[in-house]
């Protein structure tokens, strides 16, 4: 009786009763033509339509009003359960060759599958749509990701060089939400008091690991390998220098060096290096050759062998460390002329004698030195950015320093400092114990479970997982996973409001 009033007050005749039904074809009909119904009401508040839809009424025809009332009543009335559902996914696949990806995809299926009238009710039914894709989709592009880790080649050429990178440096290299939003996590925690300083001492590690990369590097060439537990700074550049002079004595002995027109050529150009010093700097450079090689060469100034051929190489590696350890200008660059001049003699000996194979991967390892020398600064610590200038200059591990110049930091936290001893003892139980007692509270309790990940285990864990082999049949799953996460717009709206 209700209908019949109010379709007599609207001046339309009432939509007939349906009857109740449980069938699945009623069901899943009703559900495709659900976007059809809203789409047709919507659409009868554009002027020109409204006068066709008249025409058609004066013509015998039902109005567009009462058609969807019809199949509104035709829904209410199916029984079967989750058909009309099916069906609305159908009914919405048009809206996945919408642009906008799955927010705007999802405002359009929430609203074409809305059950208000007001414009307040379909905006809330649209705004839930697109936001419930989006989500939907992010955390099926995160199993994806899990299933078969997708990270970018500069993140990967760091895994290869034994660096490990840290939550946000590997998430930067994806493009889902979720990466974007652990990176963002990520940075903003790095401004943090305490927990900003496990952070950054985490990418520092990065630098900490290319310096020792790059040491290897050097040794490897002599087969010889670095020390498990050695720092960046002197006492590696230290090590790798001693190394390779050790290597070379052991050589030098039985060689015969034979002073060459090569040999006049590379001291020339080690004398240049001095060429902007003052000329009393560049007298003292002379008179330390002239003490080097006059008193050691043979008769006749042609050869220089033995036991004097490793007393010149020693002294011109003492006298390049001391100057390169200076905070004067002037004597690191001498220093670095004798350096020059230290690699003209291995060169020379390399060429004279039958040791040559031996004494040329000496040498490799001491160009691979020399770049750690010229890009280290005055803490004999290498940044990406000042490796990333001199491997231009020589062409040594530009792709390693391009890497590491993109996602590693270009400072080493100092270790002493009071935050990071705080935040140590908070994650070690060392010590902080009223401190310790702030960070036992739920409140803290995510944060601190998350700082697991930046310690030393927890990264060489992580990146084992994300940089792990996982094959065929993780990347098909990781595929399947990427494809139906597209179809989250035409489910997840059906979905929340699933009949």
């Amino acid at each position: 009786m209700d209908r019949v009033v109010k379709s007599h007050i609207s001046g339309q005749a009432p939509a007939p009763e349906a009857p109740k039904d449980n069938s699945a074809l009623g069901g899943f009909i009703g559900g495709v033509m659900k976007p059809l119904d809203n789409l047709t009401s919507a659409a009868m508040n554009i002027p020109g339509l409204s006068a066709l839809d008249q025409v058609g009424q004066a013509m015998g025809l039902p109005s567009a009003q009462q058609a969807t009332a019809h199949n509104d009543q035709l829904r209410q009335n199916n029984t079967r359960t989750g058909y009309q559902t099916l069906g609305n996914i159908v009914g919405t696949l048009p809206t996945t060759m919408l642009p906008g990806g799955a927010l705007a995809q999802g405002a359009v299926s929430g609203a074409l599958l809305t059950d208000k009238k007001t414009p307040t009710g379909v905006a809330i039914d649209s705004t839930i749509g697109a936001v419930g894709s989006k989500l939907v989709g992010a955390a099926a592009n995160g199993l994806a990701w899990a299933a078969k880790p997708v990270v970018s080649k500069t993140a990967q050429v760091l895994h290869d060089a034994g660096i490990d990178l840290t939550p946000g440096q590997l998430a930067r290299s994806g493009n889902s939400l979720l990466a974007k939003t652990v990176a963002g996590l990520e940075d903003r925690a790095a401004g943090l008091p305490l927990i900003g300083d496990v952070v950054k001492a985490a990418r520092a590690r990065g630098t900490e690991q290319l310096n020792k990369k790059l040491a290897s590097d050097a040794l490897a060439l002599i087969g010889e390998k670095l020390p498990t537990k050695i720092s960046a700074g002197h006492e590696l550049v230290d090590l790798v220098q001693d190394k390779l002079s050790e290597k070379y004595q052991q050589v030098v002995p039985n060689l015969v060096g034979r002073i060459d027109q090569q040999f006049g050529q590379d001291l020339a150009a080690a004398k240049a290096v001095t060429n902007t010093l003052p000329r009393a700097r560049q007298q003292q450079f002379k008179a330390i050759l002239d003490d080097v090689f006059t008193n050691r060469m043979d008769p006749g100034g042609r050869s220089i062998s033995g036991q004097a051929l490793k007393d010149a190489e020693s002294r011109l590696g003492k006298l390049a460390r001391d100057y390169g350890k200076s905070t004067d200008t002037d004597q690191r660059i001498l220093g670095e002329a004798i350096t020059e001049a230290q690699r003209a003699l291995r060169s020379m000996a390399a060429r004279s004698d039958k040791s040559g194979v031996v004494l040329q991967n000496i040498n490799k390892g001491y160009a691979k030195f020399k770049l750690i020398q010229a890009a280290a600064n005055l803490d004999n610590v290498v940044y990406p950015n000042s490796l990333l200038r001199q491997a231009n200059k020589t062409g040594f591990n530009q792709e390693l320093a391009r890497a590491a110049f993109d996602m590693l930091p270009n400072k080493i936290p100092d270790s002493g400092t009071a935050g990071r001893v705080m935040a140590g003892q908070m994650l070690l139980g060392g010590g902080g114990g009223a401190a310790l007692g702030a960070f036992s509270t739920p409140a803290a309790a995510v944060p601190l479970a998350a700082s697991a990940l930046y310690t030393k285990p927890g990264m060489t864990a992580l990146n084992k997982f994300v940089f792990r082999n996982t094959g065929a049949g993780s990347a098909a799953a990781a595929k399947a996973i990427k494809q139906a996460a597209k179809l989250a717009p035409i489910v997840i709206p059906p979905l929340l409001r699933a009949r």
